[in-house]
């Protein structure tokens, strides 16, 4: 059953069993859950995911390239077709629905973005008050907006609650925020 997480191997106590069973040469006993021309997404209602390239064994890592879908339903790479490496266990958790299977992945176009994004994950921005803002946890290409959480800085610190989440329109967020205060890694 495809986009169902816990589908076939993507639940966590086999992912855990299969990055934990290795042989003597490196190579995972379990097969990995995707292959190439996998399209994974982090969530199933995402029109942006990952398309995988390449699996290899012997460093237990995916090669992919970011892809998305327009509105018409049809699937380009995202900007380029650069791609980037993950270990297996991380990006099958990352990515746990399969959306589809794309038998040659060297036959997708790649679309060319028609706006930029102005702000990156992790970032905290302000409008003004230094002590104030917001913290960019996603930008999605595809509904055109951020998803952020608010944050407010006390005692030289940023605090921001991970689990209270708002979205807003790129347009909407670039124009009312001007000034990045500080850059955050997020788990």
């Amino acid at each position: 059953m495809l986009g169902k997480p816990g589908s076939t191997a993507t639940t966590k106590s086999a992912i855990n069993k299969a990055s934990t069973a290795k042989t003597g040469v490196g190579t995972p006993t379990v097969p990995p859950i995707y292959s190439r021309g996998d399209v994974v997404k982090q969530f199933d209602y995402d029109r942006i995911g990952k398309m995988v390239i390449d699996y290899n064994p012997k460093t237990d890592s995916y090669t992919s390239a970011s892809i998305i879908y327009d509105e018409f339903g049809r699937l380009f790479y995202f900007d380029s077709t650069k791609t980037a490496n993950s270990k297996r266990e991380s990006f099958e958790v990352s990515y746990p629905f399969k959306s589809g299977h794309i038998g040659n992945p060297d036959s997708i176009s790649v679309m060319k973005r028609e706006y930029k994004e102005k702000y990156k994950t992790g970032q905290i921005i302000s409008g003004g008050n230094h002590f104030e803002g917001i913290l960019i946890l996603r930008y999605d290409y595809s509904n055109d907006h951020y998803r952020y959480t608010d944050a407010r800085k006390q005692d030289a610190q940023w605090l921001y609650n991970l689990n209270v989440t708002n979205t807003d329109s790129r347009t909407a967020i670039e124009k009312r925020y001007n000034k990045v205060e500080a850059t955050v890694k997020l788990p």
